[in-house]
């Protein structure tokens, strides 16, 4: 996984300053990569200690992610469950707030 991030890092750091800006000049908000700057980007090998330090900040939020990830399919889940039973009157949802007043 942090190899990906490395590339694109290296993808990203490589791409020359002068056919990005001319790109940009073209009247875009970005600037578009193509085949042939892909083709002439220099293939850049990170060595263990980068990897390393790469994958300790990157792994963090790939963790963050595939939290919510699981997080969000189990409420998705949840809501389904419950949505029909509140919609036809099965269950009913208490408000505290209003029953203090």
């Amino acid at each position: 996984m942090h190899n990906r991030s490395m590339i694109k890092c290296h993808l990203s750091a490589q791409m020359d300053k002068n056919r990005r800006n001319a790109r940009n000049s073209e009247g875009t908000t970005f600037g578009s990569i193509t085949k042939d700057d892909l083709f002439s980007l220099k293939p850049t090998y990170p060595n263990s200690r980068q990897l390393k330090a790469c994958d300790a900040i990157v792994s963090k939020y790939n963790d963050m992610i595939f939290i919510n990830s699981n997080e969000n399919q189990q409420l998705s889940q949840l809501r389904d469950w419950l949505l029909p039973m509140l919609m036809n009157g099965q269950v009913t949802v208490y408000d505290q707030s209003v029953q203090a007043k």
